[in-house]
């Protein structure tokens, strides 16, 4: 227990400063996100601004845009290892129907 505890004060962890991680396997987990470096490039959003759809149709990113993840495959972040992707349009040309 943590004398003078607040809900805010998780939450602000969490998912605000980021530096405590949630996880639920069998039962919820936190831990201090500095324990997991490998998944850091998760907790930065500027990330997700450089995602791309590649040779295998997964939506994916490069950690570093400058080396070539065809060379140094653990360089891409792949997000859709089951390509449910494959048919989806660019949002610049997606029209919705009303």
């Amino acid at each position: 227990r943590v004398k003078g505890f607040k809900k805010s004060m998780l939450w602000e962890l969490l998912y605000e400063d980021r530096k405590l991680v949630d996880y639920v396997d069998k039962e919820l987990s936190i831990w201090p996100a500095k324990d997991w470096p490998y998944f850091a490039s998760f907790r930065d959003y500027e990330n997700f601004k450089r995602v791309y759809v590649d040779d295998c149709h997964d939506i994916a990113w490069d950690i570093d845009p400058n080396v070539d993840s065809n060379v140094v495959w653990n360089n891409k972040v792949d997000l859709c290892p089951d390509a449910c992707y494959v048919d989806s349009i660019p949002l610049s040309e997606y029209k919705a129907v009303i």
